[in-house]
C-alpha cells in the first residue's frame, strides 16, 4: 500500500462524541486529513542540537491547527481520541511494511498531539525494538513521548533510557528524565517513584470492564500478572470479542482500556521488582513518609511491597526487620503486630547479609508458610564470602583464565549496572566496572583479547584476566586495588554473584 493511500477506510475505526455516538465519517476523515498535511514537519537533529524542539508540539503548533483540534477534544474527550490514535498506531506498527511506515511521519507527531496512555503503551515498546525495526527516528518518538507527558508516557522514557542507556534515543530520554527530574530537585529514580502507574486498580488490586450486560474483573496473581475472570468465574487471557448484546461502545472501551492496564501492570511490576532490588544491593533508603504514600499505598505497588521483606534503619531502638502484612500492619518474624520505632532514617529492602543465618532461616520459613513469592531474588539470594586465606589478597583469582561469550557483557553485566570504560586504548573494551555508591567502591573485571568498541557483539570469545576492587575516587587500575578483606560484604558478594553470570555453567 502506498503511504499516501494509508489508512484504507476499511481500517480507520470509529470516533465517538462524549456521548457515545459515532462522529460523522466526513468529520473523521477531516481529521485524518489535518493529520497528514497539517502537522509541521518534523525538526531533524544536529551536531549542536541532538535533541531539537519539534514544531508539532502542542504549544508550537499554528492557532488555526489547536482550533480545530481543541474542537475534537471538545467534541471527543481526550479518552475516546487517544483510543482512536491507537488505532491507528497499531495498524502502523503491525499492519504495513516498515518501508512504507517509514514515510508516514505524521502518524507519531499525531498520537504525541492527540494520545495519551494507549499511544505511549505503543510507541514506547517500538522505541525499545532493534534499529531495523524502527519506523520512526529515535528523537520524534522520545519527543512524542514527552509531548503526551502523562505517568505512563513517562515511564515508557525510563524504561527506553534504561534499556538503551548507550544508544541515541536512550541517552535522550535519559536527558530528557533528568530535566524534568532536576525541576523539583529529584534524581530520575526519585521521579519514577513518584509517577509509577497503576493500572487503574483499586485498593485490592482489582478493575472492573463494563461491555454492559457482561462486566469482567481484573485481578493479579502471586507474580502481580494481571487476571481476566468473567461473571461464572471462568479465567480469561483476555478480553472477548463483544456479541450482538453487548453495548458495542463500551466494549471497544473496555477492551482498549484492558490492552492499556495490562500493558501499564506487566511493566510496572517489573521495574518495581528491579527497583526494589536495586535498593537492596545499594541501601538507598525511602523516608518513611514517601515509603507508605509511593509503595505501601499505591494501588498496585502496595502488592509488591507485601511481598517483600523490609527493614528500618537508624534508629535508636536498632534496626527493625519487617514485612507489611495483606490487612496493610506492619509484622516481625513471629508475625506479631509491631510499630516502626521513632527517629529511623529510612526503610530498605533486607538483604540476606542484613540478617544473621538463624533469623535468616526464621524469616524463610514464616514467608514460605504464607506461600509468599517475592519479586525478585531476595531471602534465598545466594550470597558469597571471600575465603580466610584470600582476605589478604587484592584480587580474586579462582576466575582467571575463564572464557565467556562477548555477550554476555551486555546481558546480563551491563542489565546489572556494570559501565564499560571510557576512551579504551585502540577502540578495545578490555574492562567493565561497577559502582557501589554507598560504600565508595567499585568493582573492576578485567579481560583479553578485548572487544571492539563499535562491533562488540562480534569480537569472539573473551578470556577473564582480574577482578579487583578500588574507591570510585580513585583510578580504576590493578595498582591500586584494595585488599579483599576491606571489601564490603554485600559488594563482594553481589560481584562474585554477577561474575557467575557472565561465565558459562559447568
Amino acid at each position: 500500500m502506498p503511504a499516501s493511500a494509508w489508512p484504507a477506510e476499511a481500517i480507520v475505526s470509529a470516533l465517538h462524541r462524549r456521548d457515545g455516538t459515532p462522529l460523522p465519517a466526513a468529520d473523521v476523515a477531516a481529521l485524518l486529513h489535518l493529520l497528514r498535511n497539517g502537522l509541521p514537519e518534523s525538526a531533524r537533529p544536529t551536531a549542536l542540537d541532538m535533541q531539537p524542539v519539534q514544531p508539532w508540539r502542542r504549544s508550537a503548533l499554528p492557532q488555526s491547527v489547536r482550533t480545530v483540534l481543541d474542537a475534537f477534544r471538545e467534541r471527543c474527550g481526550e479518552q475516546a481520541l487517544d483510543t482512536w490514535m491507537a488505532a491507528l498506531v497499531r495498524s502502523w506498527l503491525h499492519d504495513i511494511g516498515t518501508g512504507t511506515a517509514r514515510k508516514m511521519r505524521w502518524v507519531v507527531p499525531g498520537a504525541a498531539v492527540l494520545g495519551g496512555d494507549a499511544c505511549a503503551a505503543l510507541i514506547g515498546p517500538h522505541l525499545r525494538s532493534d534499529n531495523y525495526h524502527l519506523r520512526c527516528t529515535g528523537e520524534v518518538g522520545v519527543s512524542a513521548l514527552l509531548e503526551i507527558g502523562t505517568r505512563t508516557a513517562l515511564l515508557e522514557l525510563a524504561r527506553l533510557g534504561r534499556k538503551l542507556p548507550g544508544k541515541l534515543r536512550g541517552e535522550a530520554a535519559l536527558r530528557t528524565l533528568q530535566t524534568i527530574a532536576a525541576r523539583d530537585g529529584l534524581t530520575p529514580e526519585q521521579l519514577e517513584d513518584r509517577i509509577l502507574a497503576d493500572g487503574g486498580l483499586d485498593a485490592d488490586g482489582r478493575r472492573s470492564f463494563d461491555y454492559g450486560p457482561r462486566q469482567f474483573e481484573l485481578t493479579l496473581d502471586e507474580h502481580l500478572t494481571p487476571l481476566l475472570r468473567a461473571a461464572d468465574g471462568r479465567r480469561l487471557t483476555s478480553l472477548p470479542k463483544p456479541t450482538a448484546k453487548d453495548d458495542s461502545v463500551r466494549a471497544a472501551q473496555a477492551r482498549a482500556e484492558w490492552r492499556v492496564a495490562k500493558a501499564q501492570i506487566t511493566q510496572t511490576s517489573r521495574w518495581l521488582a528491579a527497583r526494589f532490588e536495586r535498593a537492596m544491593i545499594s541501601g538507598e533508603t525511602w523516608p518513611v513518609g514517601e515509603f507508605d504514600a509511593y509503595f505501601r499505598r499505591h494501588p498496585l505497588a502496595r502488592h509488591a511491597v507485601r511481598r517483600v521483606l523490609w527493614m528500618s534503619t537508624g534508629s535508636d531502638a536498632g534496626n527493625v526487620c519487617f514485612r507489611v502484612a495483606e490487612d496493610d500492619t506492619l509484622a516481625d518474624m513471629h508475625d506479631a503486630p509491631i510499630e516502626l520505632p521513632g527517629g529511623m532514617h529510612g526503610i530498605h529492602p533486607v538483604h540476606p547479609l542484613d540478617l544473621a543465618s538463624d533469623r535468616l532461616d526464621a524469616w524463610r520459613r514464616l514467608l514460605a508458610e504464607y506461600r509468599i513469592v517475592s519479586p525478585f531474588q531476595q531471602l534465598d539470594r545466594p550470597v558469597f564470602r571471600p575465603q580466610p586465606a584470600q582476605l589478604a589478597q587484592c584480587s580474586v583469582t579462582s576466575f582467571a583464565h575463564e572464557r565467556f561469550e562477548v555477550k554476555a557483557l551486555v546481558f546480563p553485566l551491563e542489565n546489572r549496572g556494570w559501565l564499560r570504560e571510557r576512551h579504551p586504548d585502540d577502540g578495545m573494551l578490555k574492562r567493565h566496572t561497577r559502582a557501589f555508591a554507598r560504600w565508595n567502591v567499585t568493582a573492576c573485571i578485567e579481560y583479553t583479547p578485548g572487544a571492539f568498541l563499535g562491533d562488540l557483539l562480534n569480537s569472539g570469545i573473551q578470556t577473564l584476566r582480574s577482578l579487583y576492587f578500588v574507591a570510585s575516587d580513585t583510578h580504576a587500575h590493578m595498582s591500586r586495588a584494595l585488599l579483599l578483606g576491606n571489601v564490603p560484604p554485600i559488594v563482594f558478594s553481589e560481584t562474585l554473584r554477577d561474575l557467575h553470570a557472565l561465565l558459562p555453567a559447568d
